[in-house]
């Protein structure tokens, strides 16, 4: 089986993978749900222990008035620059090739092949694929698909990888 995935690199590609790698992980985990549990949960330890400590008030305040900031930064952050730095590459073209043995990748910024033990992991979404292994994912979108059906390259994709699915 041979399947070519021809993606332009750009922030609204970049976005899609954000988002597709933040859904797949446990609810607790998502951004959107641990940064504002941060100051939260400072909040309930400053409230628990200033009932008793009166000496405590100003070091869980500080505490607090840290976390906040912190947690906005980490909000800032992830919300505005998770590619800034591949974003220079931004409009270019990148292919990925799914053969049988391994991922095919060819770019402006490198060229390689990927055997299948290196992306253990796979999720199937309504619209697309992402390739997952510790520390890299690989968003594999259905509109760039060429030389091969959806229905062809998830059924590869499960034979060479552990694929769950999320609708």
């Amino acid at each position: 089986m041979r399947a070519v995935y021809s993606i332009v690199f750009d922030e609204a590609y970049c976005q899609s993978v954000v988002a597709r790698y933040n859904r797949q992980r446990f609810l607790l985990l998502r951004p959107h749900v641990l940064i504002p549990m941060q100051p939260l949960a400072v909040a309930v330890i400053w409230v628990a222990v200033a009932r008793n400590y009166e000496a405590w008030n100003l070091f869980f305040a500080g505490l607090m008035a840290f976390e906040m900031v912190f947690a906005g930064f980490q909000w800032f952050y992830l919300r505005h620059f998770p590619f800034r730095r591949l974003m220079r590459r931004a409009g270019e073209a990148v292919r990925y090739m799914l053969t049988e043995d391994g991922l095919e990748v060819v770019g402006p910024l490198a060229e390689g092949k990927l055997q299948w033990a290196v992306y253990p992991k796979s999720v199937r979404y309504e619209d697309g694929v992402l390739l997952l292994r510790p520390g890299t994912i690989c968003w594999l979108p259905d509109a760039a698909l060429s030389g091969a059906t959806v229905d062809e390259v998830v059924g590869f994709l499960q034979s060479k990888t552990s694929m769950r699915h999320i609708v």
